[in-house]
């Protein structure tokens, strides 16, 4: 066998064409591109093309990975890896603050450990272990939710944005944030404070709840997770702590 040939970085070459590069350096093939949309139809994202070439955009990308490796909260459904116990915390934390959640959080998954103890709990005692949280609307919409996980997945959280986000009471930042903690997809997240900064970074004007600021906002979140993707870091977690 003959020797493969490397590139300056003294890396394998890509059989596919070059793109643009790696945070690392890596070599990022169209090959790389490839990837599935949230219906599970294969679709070619080249769109990261001019974010990968974007030297600021990668730059911050380094420093949010740097940082969240050194102050990351250590926070229990993260270390569990349950999309369900996940997505439980995430709708907790719509409203009310993470010291808050942890207790919370603890007791709902000793008593109803999984979508189907959810799905069939008697609604009294769903709304009890939610006492104090308010907002009570977000445990009626997790336990209708839980029956649509039970009906058609099996009684667990789906595995594309698109289903998580037909879940009843889940938005796009819920659906994004379970994807991105529980099965590292790259789906960006963005809520008040992941407006604030994107808005400040990148000199995004007017009301960031606005619609075209919004969506330019969202825009924005994603071309960062796609660089991140690249080394596989579970980028949305650092954005949004």
């Amino acid at each position: 066998m003959g020797t493969p040939k490397t590139n300056k970085n003294n890396l394998p070459e890509s059989s596919g064409k070059c793109l643009g590069t790696h945070p690392t350096g890596r070599p990022v093939s169209d090959e790389k591109f490839r990837r599935r949309d949230a219906d599970g139809c294969g679709r070619d994202d080249r769109a990261p093309r001019k974010a990968a070439n974007d030297r600021g955009k990668v730059k911050i990308v380094r420093r949010l990975l740097e940082w969240f490796g050194e102050n990351a909260r250590d926070l229990p459904w993260r270390r569990r890896g349950d999309a369900y116990a996940i997505w439980i915390a995430e709708i907790m934390l719509q409203q009310t603050q993470v010291k808050t959640v942890r207790a919370y959080w603890e007791r709902w998954m000793r008593a109803l450990p999984n979508a189907r103890a959810l799905a069939g709990a008697k609604p009294a005692a769903v709304l009890k272990l939610w006492e104090g949280l308010g907002y009570y609307a977000r445990a009626r919409n997790a336990q209708a939710a839980a029956r649509v996980m039970v009906e058609k997945h099996g009684g667990e959280f789906p595995q594309t944005f698109a289903e998580a986000l037909a879940l009843p009471g889940v938005g796009r930042y819920t659906a994004g944030a379970v994807c991105s903690i529980a099965f590292n997809q790259p789906t960006p997240v963005l809520d008040g404070n992941v407006m604030r900064v994107l808005s400040r970074v990148f000199g995004v004007g007017g009301d960031p709840r606005g619609k075209e600021a919004k969506e330019r906002l969202w825009g924005l979140a994603e071309e960062l997770v796609l660089i991140a993707d690249w080394s596989k870091f579970d980028f949305p977690l650092r954005i949004a702590d």
